[in-house]
C-alpha cells in the first residue's frame, strides 16, 4: 500500500510538455512545478530539519517514486479537484519569500512528471479555471523517501563587518544558557 504526503497550501506554477529523447520511440510527459508551504509534516516526512534562520534558499536532495497526485482547491470548489498520474516528484527546493509587514515565508518547490494522456488538459482546465488557486496537494509514493539537504560545494568565507557581529552576539547568548 502506498503512503501519501499532504501539500498544504499547495498551488500549480506552470506546466509544459516535454518529450525525452529519442526519436519516435520518445516518451511525451508533462512536467508540473508546485509551490507549497514548508510544513513540518512534510519535513517530518522527507526526513528534512530545521534551515537556519535568515537562509534565502535551499536546495534539497531526493525524490519521491511516485504514484498519483490528487490537487483538492477546497470544498467550495470541489467540483475542480482531479487526479494525475505520475511518476516522480522531485527537484524539491525551498525559497524564502519576502511578505510585507510579516516574517518571511518558507515556500517549498518542487516538480512532478506525469506521462497520462489527459494530463494537459486537466491542468489546462483547472488553471484556466482558477489559476493559482492554493489548495491540498496528496502525493502517493512508495518506498520511503530518503532526501537530505545538499552539501554545500562552495567553500566558507569568513564572516565580516556586521554579519561576524551578529554571529559573535548569537555565539555568546547560546554559550550563557549552556550549563558546562
Amino acid at each position: 500500500m502506498p503512503d501519501t504526503i499532504i501539500f498544504r497550501g499547495a498551488y500549480i506554477r506552470r506546466f509544459a510538455e516535454s518529450a525525452s529523447p529519442g526519436g519516435n520511440g520518445a516518451e511525451v510527459f508533462v512536467r508540473v512545478s508546485i509551490g507549497c508551504d514548508f510544513t513540518k509534516p512534510v519535513r517530518d516526512a522527507m526526513n528534512w530539519g530545521e534551515l537556519p534562520e535568515g537562509f534565502e534558499q535551499a536546495s534539497l536532495t531526493g525524490e519521491l517514486n511516485a504514484q498519483t497526485f490528487t490537487m483538492d482547491p477546497g470544498d467550495e470548489l470541489a467540483k475542480h479537484k482531479f487526479d494525475l498520474p505520475i511518476s516522480v516528484a522531485e527537484k524539491f527546493h525551498v525559497v524564502s519569500l519576502i511578505v510585507p509587514d510579516k516574517p518571511n515565508r518558507l515556500e517549498l518547490r518542487f516538480q512532478v512528471k506525469s506521462a497520462d494522456v489527459k494530463a494537459t488538459k486537466k491542468l489546462d482546465d483547472y488553471f484556466r479555471t482558477l489559476g493559482h488557486k492554493k489548495g491540498q496537494l496528496r502525493i502517493s509514493y512508495v518506498d520511503e523517501p530518503q532526501p537530505k539537504l545538499k552539501e554545500d560545494t562552495q567553500e566558507s568565507l569568513p564572516l565580516t563587518g556586521e554579519a561576524l557581529e551578529q554571529h559573535q552576539a548569537l555565539s555568546s547568548k547560546s554559550k550563557k544558557g549552556k550549563p558546562n
